[in-house]
């Protein structure tokens, strides 16, 4: 699934609450159009968070690839749970 495309970083840190969580989707809009690469290597949020998160991801991309940067070995199987491996890929 590689972006061929001008690419945008968003890096994410600290606790991901629902706040928080809004704040990181409006960044996700304004890199519509464009490749993303999500990094919340120095991020935290609960399973309920990152599922409203790829959901918003799924919303917004449309379908566009998403680079995710997480050192959670957890990360690749929940986005394969929430049917999000389709265009998230996990590095």
């Amino acid at each position: 699934m590689p972006i061929s495309k001008p690419t945008r970083r968003v890096d994410v840190h600290g606790h991901i609450d629902t706040v928080r969580l809004a704040r990181v989707m409006d960044l996700v809009w304004e890199a519509r159009g464009a490749g993303l690469v999500l990094d919340l290597s120095a991020a935290t949020l609960d399973e309920y968070d990152l599922e409203i998160l790829l959901s918003g991801l799924r919303r917004v991309r449309r379908g566009e690839p998403v680079v995710v940067i997480s050192p959670d070995p957890e990360m690749p199987g929940l986005v394969e749970r929430y049917e999000a491996d389709d265009f998230v890929m996990v590095a």
